[in-house]
């Protein structure tokens, strides 16, 4: 019934030219195949163009959806527009996020920061069974009313965004997170954390409490792009000497049994740092880091314990067995059950499963010495989200071809919707003068890159961020200091500072030193004339560093374009993110200047981008001509 009525409520919306063509394309798309990826730029309105699709094939398929995002400000924005759109639709949304954003409990009687989802969840599960024993004071916030049908009719009514819900729950003492699992089996929508259904196992317990198998789903990935780092990200791991010694002072205060004969639980620690430091010594001579063989942590690992692989294995399951005692006394005490030595085995314990075709092994200086196993293929990691309808939206996703080969989805059926505001509201210009290329970058050509900079601020004098393609060049840029004074986002600073800095730049008139890929480079809105100049200072390819020259040698094996798919995407996908920043709307105006010559090769992916040989003159112009025109009777 509630898809009937959200249906009405969608037919009555005026969708705009371009939302209806980009609407049609998606239901017809899931009717055909099982994924569709549509590239929308910004302002399209992609939310409520996903949102519209999906629901007009759920509606036809009797499936729900669940809407993926990256963070918390764009659930936000996909709640403002379910609320926007959808209201008096009778569609169920609930807001879900992990328990360490959602936990009352948590954030009360803890400041630690290192934990894993399951340390927290065996927290959680011990406080509910203390309280179903009669213990109410261990939890406060699990009670009766978490599942009440006032709560859920509140939650899933409401739109509600995870900050209400928390405030909901602080005001009236129930738990924000178990009483979205208790709502869940009523919900046609969720709207969720990429990072909470990529991970597998936690997916199908959230999929468990729905009431739901993936193949009833129909999953919107919002700002599709991210989705091949994130996935990455989820498949690897690093060992640090630091981690090892927080392992070694967890046994010096939880016991140090012996785990085979004549080997206690510290000489398995004092075994692995020696390993690491070993790999690190024969392996890093002059450099930061270093590729080796998946099995050289192991074998390095029986050399210095002079014991057999079996022996090693033997050794390191009983570490694990530790692990988890350890974990269960933590529970007891009241803490949250994160082990640094459970994390530890755990993770040497599942590099014996894995391919070593998708992954790469590294040795760096980092934190006295840290093994690292990164994932090449993140198609492998989103194999399951292949068992539902998906549709990938994002305003960035070209080149699509080698978006397509990075996930794996190859099938999918895919449009490119062109621009929807008036190509003469924004100027891209781009400096055939200056470079940040590696060999090229001197102090010359730092000097030569703060002096444009500084003369285009100070020439244009409108609202600016600046984008480096990393905190290192941006740190050798600004060292020089500006004749104005400016903003900056510090790699030290927290999100707090950064949510500061943000709020400074909205308010007042400096400009805004920014990194490209940072947390000021996408998901943030700067509406009217909070921001009407982009500098892109830089094409930001990735740093050939050992993992991106064996995701080039990986991606030229599997399809022989390991220079698009390594380094063109993502460059460009986060130079369209950043210049995305300025036209939000049909009334805004402002220009992107790119200073890097090398981005003419790349120009079929920027419509309109020309060259300039004065910046600062070509965008003073621009300014003054568009003031005009939007000043002018009958013209705003």
């Amino acid at each position: 019934m509630a898809m009937q009525n959200a249906e009405s409520v969608l037919n009555g919306l005026k969708l705009r030219p371009h939302q209806k063509v980009a609407v049609d394309f998606i239901v017809d798309g899931l009717r055909r195949a099982d994924s569709v990826i549509l590239e929308s730029p910004t302002g399209s309105g992609k939310t409520l163009i996903a949102l519209t699709s999906a629901y007009r094939y759920a509606s036809e398929e009797g499936r729900k959806i669940l809407y993926l995002t990256r963070t918390n400000s764009q659930q936000q924005a996909v709640f403002r527009d379910l609320g926007l759109f959808l209201r008096g639709s009778g569609i169920r949304a609930a807001p879900l996020q992990g328990r360490q954003n959602m936990c009352l409990l948590y954030r009360e009687i803890s400041q630690e920061t290192e934990f894993s989802s399951e340390s927290l969840s065996r927290f959680c599960n011990s406080r509910k069974k203390m309280v179903r024993e009669g213990n109410p004071s261990a939890c406060r916030f699990f009670n009766s009313r978490i599942s009440s049908r006032e709560t859920s009719d509140r939650i899933l009514g409401g739109f509600m965004t995870a900050e209400e819900l928390l405030l909901f729950g602080r005001e009236n003492t129930i738990c924000p997170y178990e009483s979205v699992k208790a709502s869940l089996k009523s919900a046609d929508l969720v709207v969720a954390p990429y990072a909470f259904f990529l991970n597998y196992n936690i997916a199908e317990r959230f999929l468990d409490q729905w009431g739901v198998d993936r193949s009833d789903l129909v999953v919107i990935l919002d700002e599709a792009h991210n989705l091949p780092d994130l996935a990455r990200n989820i498949a690897s791991f690093q060992i640090s000497v630091r981690s090892l010694d927080a392992a070694e002072s967890e046994i010096g205060r939880y016991g140090d049994p012996e785990l085979i004969h004549g080997i206690h639980a510290s000489d398995a620690v004092e075994y692995m740092r020696d390993s690491i430091q070993v790999l690190a010594r024969d392996f890093l001579g002059d450099n930061d880091e270093s590729r080796i063989k998946h099995t050289a942590f192991m074998e390095n690992l029986m050399i210095v314990s002079k014991q057999s692989s079996a022996k090693i294995h033997e050794m390191l399951v009983n570490l694990d067995i530790h692990g988890e005692n350890v974990a269960s006394t933590m529970e007891k005490e009241g803490r949250i059950p994160r082990s640094h030595i459970l994390a530890i085995t755990q993770k040497i314990l599942a590099m014996d499963e894995l391919d070593e075709d998708l992954y790469i092994s590294t040795i760096s200086s980092d934190n006295g010495g840290t093994l690292s196993v990164s994932c090449l293929d993140p198609s492998r990691v989103l194999d399951p989200l292949r068992l539902s309808k998906t549709v990938h939206i994002s305003g960035t996703l070209s080149p699509v071809d080698s978006y397509m080969k990075i996930t794996g989805f190859t099938e999918s059926r895919y449009r490119i919707i062109g621009p929807v505001f008036p190509e003469r509201n924004h100027l891209m210009l781009y400096s055939t003068e200056i470079t940040t290329k590696y060999d090229r970058f001197d102090s010359s050509e730092i000097e030569r890159m703060r002096s444009m900079i500084e003369h285009i601020i100070a020439t244009v004098k409108r609202k600016c961020i600046v984008f480096f393609p990393s905190h290192a060049v941006m740190e050798k840029v600004i060292s020089g200091g500006f004749v104005f004074p400016f903003l900056a986002e510090l790699k030290s600073m927290n999100q707090e500072e950064i949510s500061e800095v943000i709020s400074d730049f909205r308010n007042g008139e400096m400009p805004l030193m920014a990194v490209s890929g940072g947390r000021i480079s996408e998901g943030l809105d700067f509406p009217g004339r909070q921001l009407q100049m982009v500098i892109v200072a830089g094409i930001p390819y990735p740093r050939p560093d050992v993992r991106q020259k064996a995701m080039f040698q990986f991606y030229e094996k599997m399809y022989g374009s390991g220079w698009e798919m390594s380094v063109t995407f993502p460059a460009i996908v986060r130079i369209r993110q950043e210049i995305g920043r300025l036209i939000r709307s049909e009334s805004d105006y402002g220009v992107s200047i790119i200073l890097d010559s090398r981005i003419s090769a790349h120009r079929k992916y920027f419509p309109g981008l020309r060259s300039s040989s004065d910046p600062a003159k070509d965008a003073l112009h621009f300014f003054m001509e568009r003031d005009y025109s939007m000043d002018s009777p009958g013209n705003a």
